[in-house]
């Protein structure tokens, strides 16, 4: 009877078990047969099972008959994300040392091609880790709603300072030396460059190198040192928020009248950097570390959860800040002090503006989605769920039965 019977008829959790090397008697399928004659005789014809060994299945046909997947190959996007990563990272390095050579021949500043090289070299490693793993190619970063939500804010204000230091025509800029023309007040005019040998300009890119903590590699690697680590690093990656919002302020206080050719740009453009530089070392922590099937901290669940909302919270204030900075920067646009510079071109404005303004919208119409997506499947599962499925429900439902059958 057990011969005739086909595989595909049998339970698949008893099935599971045959492929598991660290069975060596018969599954409790088999045993609960072997208790009859037809059974035990059954069992004495049936062909042994060999477990399963450890790693890539060579016989795939059993796999499929016996109804156990088998290891499937990545998908497509998975290779295209680490190809585009690590052409993105090649393209950037190169375009460093062709700025640190245009700047050596005119006596320049080389701060913008040394981060264009620091910056290519580690998103290049990321893909380069991800292409030796190839058998098992590591999924692209899958980011909680809330960290989106900062790094698409994070993302809008480098897009607003990039369009501001390429107005090379209005403010008389140096892009490749991260120079963005002269910063004025009401007295006197000055350079207004970034990343200048000083205390100031390293502590305003090392406070966004926290970004790094938005990608949860980082949080599982912390995981492995401790579980409260974890936490505190995913709080503490809502540290990004801080200079940006402090400096939109300052500036809005002491030269809201000169906004766009005042030392927030520099100083943005600073934190700026260590913001992309977190970004690129979390893809490179996905490409290295492996994920782990583990569930989250347990010692520390609420503040696990709540952070995710503190940094959606974050998020959206960070939004805010980034919409005011554009705003502030499109009122002052036109503003000229005293020294003589380029008038100003509506063309510029709109295309320096325009990008950051959409690529916010966008993205946080896609955290919207997202979050209203996870919130409904949340409540289609506790619908779907039984209420009274517990077996003590069953149980009373029984007794209920038959007292009232005594009755």
């Amino acid at each position: 009877v057990a011969q005739r019977r086909p595989l595909s008829s049998w339970n698949p959790a008893a099935i599971s078990k045959l492929h598991r090397p660290s069975l060596g008697r018969p599954c409790p399928v088999e045993r609960r047969r072997s208790r009859s004659s037809v059974g035990r005789a059954a069992v004495r014809r049936a062909p042994q099972v060999r477990p399963a060994m450890s790693g890539l299945r060579k016989n795939v046909s059993d796999d499929q008959e016996l109804g156990v997947a088998a290891p499937l190959t990545p998908p497509a996007p998975f290779f295209a994300f680490w190809v585009a990563w690590g052409a993105s990272g090649v393209a950037l390095l190169f375009l460093g040392l062709g700025a640190l050579i245009s700047v050596a021949n005119h006596n320049g500043r080389p701060q913008g091609g040394i981060y264009l090289i620091l910056y290519g070299c580690v998103a290049a490693a990321g893909a380069a880790v991800a292409a030796l793993r190839r058998p098992s190619t590591p999924a692209p970063p899958q980011l909680p709603p809330g960290s989106t939500g900062l790094l698409v804010s994070g993302l809008a204000l480098v897009l607003l300072l990039l369009g501001r230091l390429l107005a090379v025509a209005d403010f008389a800029a140096r892009p490749l030396e991260l120079d963005y023309g002269t910063k004025c007040d009401d007295t006197h005019c000055g350079p207004n460059r970034a990343f200048v040998v000083e205390f100031n300009s390293f502590g305003h890119c090392s406070q966004a190198l926290v970004s790094a903590f938005l990608f949860p590699a980082m949080e599982d690697l912390l995981r492995r040192c401790s579980r409260r680590l974890a936490c505190f690093a995913r709080w503490a990656s809502i540290g990004v928020i801080v200079y940006p919002v402090y400096n939109t302020i300052k500036r809005w206080v002491l030269h809201g009248h000169g906004f766009a050719v005042s030392s927030f740009v520099n100083n943005a453009t600073e934190w700026a950097m260590g913001f992309l530089l977190g970004v690129a070392l979390g893809v490179l922590a996905t490409a290295v570390v492996p994920p782990r099937q583990e569930a989250e901290p347990t010692p520390c669940c609420t503040c696990w959860r709540v952070g995710d909302i503190a940094r959606l919270v974050g998020g959206a204030v960070f939004g805010v800040i980034v919409v005011m900075d554009a705003v502030k920067m499109a009122t002052t646009w036109s503003w000229r002090p005293v020294s003589p510079m380029p008038p100003p071109s509506t063309a510029t404005l709109v295309s320096a503006i325009a990008p950051a303004l959409a690529a916010l919208v966008l993205g946080w119409a896609v955290v919207g989605a997202r979050c209203w997506f996870e919130r409904r499947e949340r409540k289609r599962i506790g619908d779907s769920s039984p209420s009274d499925s517990s077996p003590n429900a069953s149980t009373e439902r029984g007794s209920s039965g038959a007292e009232s059958e005594t009755s």
